[in-house]
């Protein structure tokens, strides 16, 4: 029986429980006073207490746990972030008690006086922006989780779906990677974003699309690249693009309200706004959206054609819906004769 890999885990309870039960099939007489012992924990006691996460998996023990088990390099990093998650979580939780306890003293206290509210007010601000400052710390420990394991762990299961459509910024960092002066530089590609994502969210975008070669700096021995403009398949499933489609969604709404912005008119000029509704004929749906797909395709292959190297990246929304159903006559019942 081989040992686990740490990244085939997204936390270290199970890690470490597995990885004992493993190694003590592969080593005779090899206990949990033993591991604890090789971890530098005073008894058996203390090894299943961290196992079992009744006690936090801290800074102080890691170094031992590597020891034990032999990590170095990635495995040694994932396990050091296993640690960094458990405290945070932690400590998200205190906080967030705290400011619920404190929110309720402010609702009892609010005939104390305005000097006691301004004071628990203030006391609240404070652990209000502590918990939002600690939830931002796990929310990076979780993304250097998922990149570690997204280039060290096993194959995603969805290996064969489109990463590029995975989320609007996923797409755009895809195109921007076509573009004159691309680097994989995150605070530059967030910046060419309009700080729309989070330089966590624009790391992990970079290490998904690098792994399926959907970025078009990449040499050829890295993979395969996709295609050069993105063009959504109609048969992709929309339960994986949902974020797609929602994200570029939100951004066309905060564009329209640029658009209908007078004094926006630098930005009017580089957009183009459009839409039709008309009645049609039941089996003539089919044809119209046939002629939707060819359109796509058209304008596709004439931004394909455009000589050099492209500058920026633009979104060009297709979204074709019905706006009634067929006009049915109303029968009267005998309560409205």
């Amino acid at each position: 029986m081989s040992l686990p890999r740490i990244f085939d885990y997204d936390h270290h309870q199970t890690f470490l429980a597995e990885w004992f039960e493993a190694r003590k099939k592969k080593r005779s007489g090899y206990s949990h006073a033993v591991f604890a012992r090789e971890a530098g924990l005073g008894n058996r006691a203390a090894l299943l207490q961290v196992i079992q996460g009744q006690i936090t998996f801290s800074q102080a023990l890691l170094a031992g746990f590597t020891l034990a088990i032999g990590l170095e390099g990635p495995e040694a990093e994932y396990l050091g972030v296993f640690a960094e998650i458990d405290q945070l979580e932690r400590q998200e939780a205190r906080q967030r008690r705290r400011v619920e306890a404190t929110r309720e003293t402010v609702r009892d206290r609010r005939r104390s006086g305005a000097a006691v509210e301004r004071k628990l007010r203030t006391r609240l601000m404070a652990h209000e922006d502590a918990l939002e400052e600690t939830r931002a710390q796990l929310s990076r420990a979780r993304s250097r989780r998922r990149v570690l394991k997204l280039l060290h762990g096993p194959p995603s299961l969805d290996e064969d779906s489109p990463t590029v459509l995975k989320a609007w910024h996923y797409a755009a960092i895809s195109e921007l990677s076509r573009c004159a002066g691309f680097t994989r530089d995150p605070d530059l590609i967030r910046q060419a974003l309009h700080g729309e994502v989070s330089r966590e969210e624009v790391e992990l975008a970079l290490a998904e699309l690098a792994a399926k070669g959907e970025l078009a700096d990449q040499p050829a021995e890295a993979g395969p690249v996709r295609p050069d403009i993105l063009v959504t398949n109609p048969d992709v499933t929309i339960a994986f693009t949902e974020a797609y489609y929602r994200g570029m969604m939100a951004l066309a709404d905060a564009s329209m309200a640029r658009l209908l912005n007078p004094s926006e008119n630098a930005y009017n000029q580089r957009c183009r706004l459009g839409m039709l509704t008309v009645a049609v004929q039941p089996d003539a749906l089919a044809e119209v959206r046939a002629l939707f797909d060819a359109f796509r395709e058209q304008l596709h292959d004439a931004l394909e054609r455009a000589e050099g190297p492209p500058k920026e990246v633009v979104q060009v929304l297709f979204h074709l819906f019905p706006l009634s159903d067929g006009l049915v006559p109303v029968t009267e019942t005998p309560d409205e004769a």
